[in-house]
């Protein structure tokens, strides 16, 4: 993943939600499917259950098998043609698809799932169809069209009363575009507003993503002594979740803020807490990168010989994990 900490709810649930009036983003609820008979309970549990699999073998990066899963729970809700679940497994299978690159099923099943969720008035779901739809946009290389979708999902979000935490999800999401195109001081309020709605939501995950898109920013634009102040806050909200991915990747950034200000050794003990995390998570990717600057720091600041210990467990794993 990108370090965009896109942070779109993934999961199997229903949501009450909204359909659309005429002329207007403003939608009104309407009433969800309720399985009628004992047959229908036990398809729905089962693709509920093929459904949460998936999203967790989603998550661990497991994506063809993910794939395989959501596939599993769609024929199950096809049986008892639950249209409401159908639509939502359908978004989740984009991203799956959009995490494997095939930017053409992905939009093929996000344009199924918004037309569903439209139709049913389900305001929360049409804007992740509508964010799903601008990351790839935004893949596609399309960042104008991509701003655009985001801006429209906290259009409907807000005339809709969306929750804080979702409105801190599109605001960080058009921080992050624009992050991406290398126009920080652009960014930055569009952080801050999301911050803004995360911390009044208590929403740990957008508070760090905001922190962490704000660092990057003030990074980029030569501001290392803000950026470690941000980092150290998103770490400490990150804390709070428990996600040890982005936990590492702090760790990570506060390192790169302490070069930045030209104090390497300080660096050092940040990037062996990352490797820490990541070999614990046997994240062979990120664990290469992190040796390799650990290589990097510790040569310049003239160790060596802990240079050269690195070099050779940088080799050893090349070996015992070819291709990973």
């Amino acid at each position: 993943m990108s370090p965009v900490k896109v942070a779109l709810s993934l999961a199997c649930v229903l949501v009450m939600a909204l359909l659309a009036a005429c002329g207007s983003s403003r939608m009104t609820a309407v009433p969800l499917y309720v399985p009628s008979g004992p047959v229908s309970e036990r398809i729905l549990s089962e693709a509920r259950i093929a459904g949460n699999i998936a999203f967790g073998l989603y998550q661990n990066g497991q994506y063809r098998q993910a794939l395989s899963g959501y596939q599993t729970a769609l024929s199950n809700l096809f049986l008892i043609d639950h249209e409401q679940e159908i639509a939502n497994i359908r978004h989740n299978l984009a991203q799956v698809y959009l995490a494997l690159a095939d930017y053409d099923r992905a939009q093929k099943e996000t344009e199924t799932a918004l037309a569903a969720n439209r139709r049913f008035g389900f305001a929360t779901r049409v804007a992740l169809n509508l964010a799903t739809s601008a990351m790839i946009s935004d893949r596609r290389g399309r960042p104008d069209a991509a701003l655009a979708l985001y801006r429209e999902a906290i259009v409907i979000l807000v005339d809709n009363n969306g929750s804080l935490r979702d409105l801190a999800i599109q605001y960080n999401n058009c921080g992050y575009l624009l992050l991406g195109q290398k126009k920080y001081s652009e960014a930055i309020p569009e952080f801050n507003q999301a911050l803004r709605y995360a911390l009044s939501d208590n929403a740990h995950a957008e508070i760090a993503a905001s922190y962490s898109g704000i660092g990057r920013a003030q990074l980029a634009l030569g501001q290392a002594e803000a950026a470690l102040v941000a980092f150290s806050s998103a770490l400490n909200a990150d804390k709070a979740t428990e996600n040890s991915l982005s936990i590492a990747q702090d760790l990570k950034d506060i390192g790169r803020a302490w070069e930045a200000l030209l104090q390497p050794e300080k660096a050092v003990g940040f990037y062996d807490r990352a490797l820490r995390i990541n070999t614990s998570l046997r994240r062979f990717d990120r664990m290469r990168k992190d040796i390799n600057d650990l290589i990097r720091v510790q040569t310049g600041i003239g160790n060596t010989k802990a240079a050269a210990e690195l070099r050779q467990v940088l080799r050893d794993l090349e070996k015992s994990t070819p291709g990973q």
